[in-house]
């Protein structure tokens, strides 16, 4: 029984650390966008790039040189540390420049979720006649396995000037009055809140935010701040904290006396 468990354990752990060696872990990310997933000299933890062959993990590409051969795989819609699908020869096909460097994104541009494999060897390894493959890891000058998702958009810039603000009735409300906040614009309700340096109490919010009811409690020119975010349709990308700012006045409320003029009284 003990055996049998002892193989069961053993069994479970090959599971485990196969299913670990063929996980994509995040690798370094080019500016052209994606993700590497496999680099030589730094593996599957693909932050650097360190052998033979000439590859530039910034512009995505491996240069031939004298001597050299250079073949590419694309394995669609998979995200991996190796791939041997979809074989491509240097100079068989247009995925290579006249300077004789064969680029990643050739094979596949970024966004659809391909690994694309480049491996550098120091001699022709595939034989056309029969197919056979001649080469070892002796041979291996260096590869490259990138992962073609899509590049990580750019944060949206805050939309200040499309954003309006304006106070009911006017910039200047008299004491004990109710005084109300007006905002439109897009984003305006994304990640949204209020701020008043003073001046009013009891504010209650309106239209989703849109508008904001407050009563006017104290003499003196006051700011009101609006901060929101510039958002897309999805919340999925955000610029960072936008805010716009106008003052308001808030006046005595004086009431002046009644004056009555009584009718003048006949006397004797």
């Amino acid at each position: 029984m003990k055996k049998f468990l002892n193989i069961l354990l053993i069994g479970a752990f090959f599971i485990i650390v196969s299913n670990i060696d063929n996980k994509a872990f995040a690798g370094f990310q080019p500016p052209f966008g994606g993700e590497y997933t496999n680099l030589c000299g730094s593996g599957t933890e693909a932050t650097s790039y360190n052998c033979q062959a000439e590859c530039n993990i910034y512009d995505g590409y491996c240069k031939r040189l004298s001597g050299q051969w250079i073949y590419s795989y694309l394995c669609e819609g998979q995200k991996l540390t190796d791939c041997n699908s979809s074989e491509l020869e240097f100079g068989s096909q247009a995925w290579y420049d006249a300077t004789e460097r064969a680029f990643l994104f050739n094979r596949s541009p970024v966004g659809p979720g391909n690994t694309v494999k480049i491996a550098v060897y120091n001699k022709k390894c595939r034989n056309q006649v029969d197919n056979s493959w001649h080469c070892s890891d002796e041979n291996l000058l260096g590869y490259i396995v990138w992962y073609s998702k899509l590049a990580a958009p750019l944060p949206l810039s805050c939309n200040i000037d499309e954003v309006s603000m304006s106070i009911s009735p006017s910039n200047t409300v008299k004491l004990d009055n109710s005084i109300i906040f007006n905002v439109s614009g897009n984003s305006v309700l994304n990640f949204w809140r209020n701020e008043f340096s003073g001046g009013v109490v009891n504010c209650v919010d309106y239209m989703n935010g849109l508008q904001t009811r407050c009563s006017a409690n104290s003499v003196g020119t006051f700011s009101w701040t609006r901060r929101w975010k510039n958002c897309n349709s999805t919340l999925t990308n955000c610029s960072g904290e936008c805010s716009k700012t106008i003052t308001f006045k808030i006046e005595p409320n004086i009431r002046l006396p009644v004056i009555i003029t009584l009718p003048a009284v006949a006397t004797l």
